[in-house]
């Protein structure tokens, strides 16, 4: 009987190796080896036959997203679930325990616990502060309250305020300030970052001394007589009249 041959009629071929190949498989590999040329070993020329025949970037490509995606919502879906709650307050225990992960891990989690849990204090509250002395106000950005002792130290609520330098409010220093000594400024995040970067030049609209004059002007009542507004009313001049002979 033919070595190359089995008993069912099926065609085999030799390998570098001495290991047999069915002759299609060959045969594939044989017409597209590749950059490295035709495999040596048996093992590789079934590795390089998937890869032509299975692994086509275009069935591979859509398949992976596809299966990345399920795969993102079923872990969501399963740590919305109780059971889900349970593994991952493991997991989270697990990371505290590490000699050295726990350390980095401890400071991002409180990190991030600040900045999408719901606190009191929001993250984007601008304030303005008498700092450095009485008379001057600076803005500065409201992170947290302040640290316990302090906050008995003083007997009311204190304020943790990060004080931005111009013209780089990404540096600066933190300070703490009683609440009730900050004011509670009507700006967004980053109207307040303007005013800081321009030094001062580009002011909200809405905050112009200008633009609340007019406002003023404008609510005054059309039929105001000039000098009412000082309590002083206009002189009546008599009108005379004729006498009768």
């Amino acid at each position: 009987q033919d070595p190359g041959v089995d008993e069912a009629g099926r065609h085999y071929v030799a390998a570098d190796d001495g290991k047999w190949l069915p002759y299609d498989v060959y045969d594939r590999v044989k017409q597209d080896p590749g950059e490295e040329g035709f495999p040596r070993t048996a093992r590789r020329v079934y590795r390089r036959y998937i890869e032509i025949r299975f692994l086509k970037w275009y069935v591979v490509g859509p398949v992976f997203t596809c299966g990345l995606i399920l795969t993102l919502y079923l872990i969501g879906k399963f740590l919305a679930a109780g059971v889900g709650r349970i593994l991952w307050n493991w997991f989270d225990g697990i990371l505290h325990r590490v000699p050295i992960i726990r350390n980095v891990y401890g400071s991002v989690k409180q990190v991030t616990d600040f900045v999408f849990s719901e606190r009191e204090i929001e993250f984007t509250r601008v304030v303005a502060v008498e700092y450095p002395r009485k008379g001057i106000w600076s803005l500065g950005f409201v992170t947290s309250e302040s640290m316990l002792e302090i906050r008995s130290a003083a007997n009311e609520p204190v304020l943790t305020v990060l004080m931005p330098t111009s013209p780089m409010p990404a540096t600066g220093f933190t300070v703490n300030v009683k609440k009730s000594e900050t004011i509670d400024l009507n700006i967004t995040m980053d109207q307040a970052f303007q005013f800081i970067v321009s030094c001062g030049v580009v002011v909200p609209p809405h905050q112009m001394y200008n633009t609340l004059e007019q406002a003023d002007k404008s609510a005054a009542p059309s039929g105001a007589v000039p000098g009412a507004e000082n309590g002083a009313l206009p002189s009546r001049t008599a009108t005379p009249t004729a006498s009768s002979d």
